[in-house]
């Protein structure tokens, strides 16, 4: 669901209907309600985010535009916080083979049913969830991020420029439900930021010279290593992972982020400290979890994070 208000004008993708100057959209089980007359703004914030940039809010961030918190909403013109939408860090038992059949099991409750197609990325998360649809005899069908359409809407284009999330999947012009690996890093303990910010007594830079042939050490050296080095602790640090926003339904394309649940993120930040360096540092928790449903799919897995991934 993309829009982009300013007073009386309503720019947005294909999929919207309106009467007197409120718009809708419905998304599967989501819909979208933007109210010109008060400009007040229905919308799930779990899955879509707002920006805004003066009088004018957007759910892409147009150049200019700054993320309004997951937390708040827009009522009458005015970003309000919701209090009762704010997600704090919760202590909990869990062994890793706990995890992995939490995230096996929703995974699947998240699937209404239908034809779903996934992108045959040869990375880990793709691969998780194929595998957990396999293992439920799920069909779905698949496409190559090299094989796009050509004929793509010129707002699509643009988000795809602007958007590296967007810039990672194809552009379907008919009604598609997408199932994407978005958020694998973030919410499944493979975001190095994130993990140090967690373990910040650790130094995660030493720990990943260790392990140089593992599945996300180049990717850690290429974009992590120099960030992370001489970090600041960061308390709220969940917050920033509640605040990323990486890929939505969009046109008549119905994404569906299976790891995006928080339940999934507040168990893993409570693993043990060994099983969360072997996640970190090679995708421990991914493997196991793809070897307990199709064994077979680890024989396609690329040695390394995005190794044939066109973009990176």
């Amino acid at each position: 669901m993309i829009f982009k208000t300013s007073e009386s004008e309503f720019e947005h993708d294909k999929g919207w209907s309106h009467n007197n100057h409120v718009w809708s959209k419905t998304m599967g089980s989501h819909v979208a309600t933007v109210d010109l007359n008060t400009m007040s703004i229905e919308i799930d914030r779990w899955h879509y985010p707002i920006y805004n940039y003066q009088n004018s809010f957007s759910s892409f961030p147009f150049s200019g535009y700054s993320l309004i918190p997951y937390d708040h909403v827009v009522r009458n013109g005015t970003i309000l916080h919701n209090p009762e939408e704010t997600i704090s860090l919760h202590k909990k038992t869990i062994d890793c083979d706990r995890f992995c059949d939490y995230i096996i099991q929703s995974v699947y409750k998240q699937l209404e049913g239908g034809q779903y197609i996934i992108g045959d990325s040869k990375g880990l998360d793709c691969t998780t969830i194929m595998s957990i649809l396999d293992y439920f005899n799920i069909k779905y069908r698949t496409f190559c991020y090299d094989k796009r359409e050509t004929n793509v809407d010129s707002l699509y284009k643009h988000l795809q420029e602007t958007h590296w999330g967007f810039n990672q999947t194809a552009y379907f012009s008919e009604p598609t439900k997408l199932i994407t690996g978005m958020y694998g890093d973030e919410y499944l303990l493979r975001n190095p930021l994130y993990v140090q910010w967690l373990l910040d007594d650790v130094n995660l830079s030493n720990v990943f010279e260790k392990y140089p042939n593992a599945y996300m050490y180049d990717y850690f050296k290429e974009y992590y290593c120099v960030k992370i080095t001489n970090l600041q602790p960061n308390k709220n640090y969940l917050q920033n992972i509640l605040n990323d926003y990486q890929l939505w339904s969009h046109f008549s394309t119905q994404v569906i982020c299976p790891f995006k649940n928080i339940n999934i993120l507040q168990l893993g930040l409570n693993l043990d400290y060994d099983t969360i360096i072997k996640q970190v540092t090679d995708g421990y928790i991914n493997k196991k979890i793809i070897s307990m449903c199709n064994k077979k799919l680890l024989q396609s897995l690329d040695d390394k994070k995005n190794t044939s991934d066109i973009i990176f």
